[in-house]
């Protein structure tokens, strides 16, 4: 069970590595339609990582107050 478990996060990984290269082109984000200095140029990459950092940030601050009840009501 232990050597299908660690088939699966090689898999994974490697999946996620090919996903990450083939998203190497550069995209721009444009902030504010119109205004020049709030466009920014990266890899598609670093886009859908910073999304996804994001999401989970936001998942957190607003799963904060459950966990601290759910922490003092544990003491």
């Amino acid at each position: 069970m232990r050597l299908l478990s660690f088939i699966t996060r090689i898999a994974l990984f490697l999946l996620v590595l090919v996903f990450a290269l083939a998203n190497t082109h550069l995209v721009k984000l444009t902030l504010v339609p119109g205004i020049e200095g709030l466009i920014f140029e990266a890899p598609m990459v670093v886009w859908l990582l910073g999304s996804f950092a994001l999401g989970v940030a936001a998942c957190f601050l607003f799963l904060l107050p459950t966990l601290v009840a759910a922490w003092r009501r544990s003491n």
